[in-house]
């Protein structure tokens, strides 16, 4: 068997996105890759542009990651075109439910506010197999100080948090998030009096609707061309971010469709991408899936 590093990036093929920051990134340490997304155009023009550029073998896959078939498929089509998979980065896929047990290394780069998706995560790399001694989390978010060691006892209910730690030891190692004292079981910082308190989900009177849902209802309405559909992801994404309370900097949104299509968004771009992203959240409000 070849010795050549492989690697498998799901959701890489948006240029604006974290996959493909991280496809590249990989590319760029010599690994051969597999862009694996359910976005043909984009999955092509991403694995061409990183083999462009990095001089790597580099294949998409179309897959749907939520069908066990696609993904059965993708895998099988990976391991007869090298052979082998070294690494595996999923972008919002596999953080529950998936089972390889083989599995020994768990790196989270992403930040999570809640035990139980943190349990579930960490728990992709926790399962007992042949041979296998421990496991390496590798934690970029200091996700243990806020949420607990993830082998820590706990205490699972169907109500309230679900899952909480069960013991003040348990949660001895928590820092506050501001001055990095530690927490122990309370929820406000008793050194700088931070609220630890986790938010409390607001509640709408408006029937439940899927994003995708009324994403795909904006684009059969408005028939936007690909500029204004990736600009509206964008957009999207810096509402989310700002629901968050996470303010991106300004001109972040503008900076981004610019590494993508090389020069800055038109004025009438902007506006016809803001029209896209109110039309699909407006979706659930105005009866229009009826």
């Amino acid at each position: 068997m070849s010795e050549q590093r492989v690697g498998i990036v799901t959701g890489g093929g948006r240029r604006w996105g974290m996959g493909w920051q991280i496809a590249m990134g990989l590319a760029n340490k010599g690994l051969d890759l597999a862009i694996a997304d359910i976005r043909e155009d984009w999955g092509k023009e991403a694995a061409e542009s990183i083999k462009a550029e990095t001089g790597r073998r580099v294949i998409f896959v179309k897959t749907d990651v939520s069908k066990r078939d696609s993904v059965q498929a993708m895998t099988a089509k990976v391991i007869a075109e090298f052979g082998r998979v070294d690494v595996l980065v999923n972008v919002a896929v596999l953080t529950e439910g998936w089972d390889n047990p083989r599995c020994d290394c768990v790196i989270v780069a992403r930040g999570c506010e809640s035990e139980a998706l943190w349990i579930q995560m960490v728990g992709r790399g926790l399962r007992p197999f042949e041979a296998k001694l421990d496991c390496l989390l590798l934690d970029l978010q200091g996700l243990t100080h806020t949420l607990g060691r993830p082998d820590a006892a706990a205490t699972y209910s169907l109500e309230g948090a679900g899952i909480t730690l069960a013991t003040s030891a348990d949660v001895g190692d928590r820092l506050c998030k501001v001055c990095k004292a530690p927490l122990g079981k309370s929820l406000v910082c008793v050194g700088c009096g931070k609220d630890h308190t986790p938010p409390v989900p607001r509640a709408l009177d408006l029937e439940l609707t899927d994003w995708q849902e009324g994403w795909e209802a904006a684009k059969s309405q408005l028939a936007p061309s690909r500029v204004i559909l990736a600009l509206a992801g964008i957009l999207h994404k810096q509402e989310l971010a700002r629901s968050k309370g996470k303010l991106w900097k300004p001109g972040a949104a503008e900076f981004r469709f610019q590494m993508i299509f090389r020069r800055r968004p038109y004025p009438n771009e902007m506006a016809a991408a803001r029209n896209m992203v109110r039309a699909a959240q407006n979706f659930g409000a105005t009866g229009d899936h009826a």
